[in-house]
């Protein structure tokens, strides 16, 4: 066995009470801590003790286990998000094993908040817990959903996993999390997302005080708005919207309704999302002991640049996407309602489910759904296309390929619901330029940058150095702002000298969803020789989309 030095600490070069939280961290730890990110770094960050303790017995847990199919399916869906948010392949079984580590550690932080306790429930609550079957009987919906993640609890892993989730909370039941002022992940989220492809992902992450700026502009002017943050990363945005949105219009069981139905994020990123939702229960704190009934966290694992497409106007079939091979069509007239959606689909995993390695009729899912209480079953063509969908979710089922693919069917339509249902669309899109896509990513990306905005206009061949972020400003506002609503995005500097941006300053783009509609220029806030804030000069775009 070899010794490996964590951290080293020169008392001469620090203050008294950086030296008392040192030594209380690893001798003393009676001392209820306040929550910040120095803090959480040092206890949970990648130099700490419980980081490199967790991580070694994840990665000996996992080379046991990752050629089994029902743990491979997990790695290689999880593994396909990344190679679209990075350009490349960039997954690994240490990467893995560092992402299941933060999300583990933010459902631990989620149920600690909102129960409060200072103990840990017995271990098979901690399996449903990594799960989201705990969160779910609380009433919060949406949290976890068996999401890549959560292979910790099944089979042989659960051992290994709450091990974990109590060495852990071991350290977290020292912290007062009612006090908590600031999105604290995010420094943890940075250290955890490999750094030597953060350069080619795009991933600048916006300070608090940058982004407290832009939310407090917007709600100023309308308090009440609602607001999509499309690329959320780790949530930072959503969480100072929540908070703010707290301040000005007070703790209230409508207040909770409000933010539940006005603050909204989504990112391509498995691990963000989890950070995200996390945050967002964070930032809720008390406010949702107000709850009555379920509510949903609105932060989904989708790609709002890239919807689903339109496959065939038909009875059976509009939209089509595809999921481990195999084509799944949903008719438009389930995506009117989000919570039908969800209900339909998380009932054809349920019926797939019980009917493993059995023989399933449609008049068999029809009565399913009938006992069940879902209110189409007089709808011949949709109970076809739900019960097509059971079929592919229990062919997963019965050859040991499933676990994930409901979850995914859930979130990936989920931006069709969002079309201009905003007042605002806020945050800081991936900088990342276009040559640094994957190949049958950027087939996509040229689509929409030529062809349907008509960003680069007779200079086709600036196209591989155009920032991503470009398309990502006119696509959203195109597609998620109502008229007379405000986008305002954190941007590379670039955008506004570089040539391959001609486009976007002179305004010649057009909307493809809503062609009477534009950006007009509202304000622009140069942060060049702002410090500390990126490597990258950067600004701020504040844009309103109105009628031409």
């Amino acid at each position: 066995m070899r010794l490996q030095v964590l951290e080293e600490a020169d008392w001469t070069r620090l203050k008294p009470y950086e030296v008392f939280y040192w030594l209380d961290r690893y001798f003393l730890r009676k001392e209820i801590l306040h929550p910040t990110s120095e803090t959480i770094v040092h206890d949970f960050g990648v130099k700490s003790h419980a980081f490199q303790t967790t991580t070694n017995a994840l990665l000996a847990l996992w080379q046991e286990i990752k050629a089994r199919s029902s743990f491979a399916v997990i790695y290689d869906s999880w593994e396909k998000y990344l190679r679209i948010v990075y350009g490349s392949e960039v997954a690994g079984d240490e990467l893995f094993a560092r992402h299941t580590y933060l999300a583990t550690l933010a459902k631990l932080m989620s149920w600690a908040r909102i129960s409060e306790s200072k103990s840990l429930p017995d271990d098979a609550q901690i399996s449903e817990m990594l799960e989201g079957r705990l969160f779910k009987a609380q009433g919060i919906e949406n949290f976890i959903e068996e999401d890549f993640f959560s292979w910790l609890a099944r089979g042989e892993a659960v051992k290994v996993g709450v091990g974990m989730v109590r060495w852990l909370f071991s350290l977290l039941r020292n912290y007062n999390l009612r006090e908590l002022s600031e999105d604290v992940l995010k420094s943890l989220y940075q250290e955890l997302v490999d750094p030597e492809t953060r350069h080619d992902l795009g991933e600048f992450y916006t300070p608090d005080w940058l982004a407290h700026r832009i939310v407090r502009k917007l709600l100023d002017a309308n308090p009440r708005g609602t607001m999509l943050d499309p690329a959320c990363g780790s949530g930072t945005f959503l969480y100072l919207a929540i908070r703010e949105k707290r301040e000005r219009l007070r703790d209230s069981i409508e207040t909770l309704r409000h933010i539940i139905d006005s603050v909204y994020g989504a990112d391509i990123h498995p691990l963000a999302v989890i950070v995200a939702k996390t945050n967002y229960i964070l930032a809720m704190g008390d406010l949702l002991k107000k709850r009555k009934g379920t509510i949903t966290i609105p932060i989904y694992l989708t790609d709002t640049v890239k919807l689903p497409e339109r496959w065939a106007k038909t009875e059976t079939a509009d939209y089509e996407v595809t999921i481990n091979g195999r084509n799944i069509y949903l008719p438009e007239l389930l995506l009117v309602n989000l919570a039908l959606y969800d209900q339909a689909i998380e009932l054809a995993k349920e019926f797939a489910r019980q009917n493993k390695s059995k023989i399933i009729t449609l008049e068999l899912f029809r009565n399913f759904l009938i006992a069940q209480r879902f209110p189409n079953t007089d709808d011949a063509p949709l109970v076809q296309v739900l019960f097509n969908i059971v079929e592919a979710l229990k062919h997963f089922i019965d050859t040991e390929r499933d676990t994930i693919w409901a979850f995914v069917l859930k979130n990936i339509y989920k931006p069709l619901f969002f079309k201009r249902k905003f007042d605002f669309v806020i945050g800081n899109p991936p900088w990342i330029a276009f040559r640094f896509m994957e190949p049958a990513y950027q087939a996509f990306l040229k689509r929409q940058i030529i062809n349907e905005y008509k960003l680069l206009t007779g200079r086709g061949e600036l196209i591989t150095h155009l920032e991503v972020a470009t398309l990502f400003l006119v696509r959203t506002a195109d597609l998620y702002l109502k008229s007379n609503s405000t986008i305002a995005f954190v941007l590379p500097r670039s955008l506004f000298s570089a040539d391959q941006h001609d486009g976007l300053r002179k305004r010649t783009f057009k909307f493809s969803e809503d062609a009477k509609q534009n950006l007009f220029w509202r304000e622009v806030w140069d942060c060049e020789n702002v410090a500390p804030l990126f490597n990258v000069p950067a600004c701020v775009l504040i844009a309103e989309k109105a009628p031409h």
